[in-house]
């Protein structure tokens, strides 16, 4: 396979454009990391996927806990959910 000179610049420059876009992706990549860190105290995203499993778990507790709660609630002060108070 022969290549001309213009083929061989375009292939440079394609080269030249890939590796900036490595670099940009590198650059965001570490920013990121860092506000990862920062905010949330994790080092990986593999430590950022257990926090958020973490969380999830907690998330779905509260939601529990407070739907007892209400249905304790209209049970104690005898509320009905299919009372019209339009009167």
């Amino acid at each position: 396979m022969v290549l001309d000179k213009a083929k061989l610049l375009a292939l440079k420059e394609d080269i030249e454009t890939a590796k900036e876009e490595v670099s940009k992706l590198t650059g965001k990549k570490e920013h990121l990391m860092g506000q990862l860190k920062e905010l949330y105290s994790c080092s990986t995203i593999k430590e950022a996927e257990a926090k958020v499993q973490e969380y999830a778990k907690k998330i779905s507790k509260l939601d529990r806990q407070i739907s007892e709660g209400t249905v304790e609630l209209e049970e104690k002060y005898n509320i009905n959910k299919n009372t019209d108070d339009s009167d």
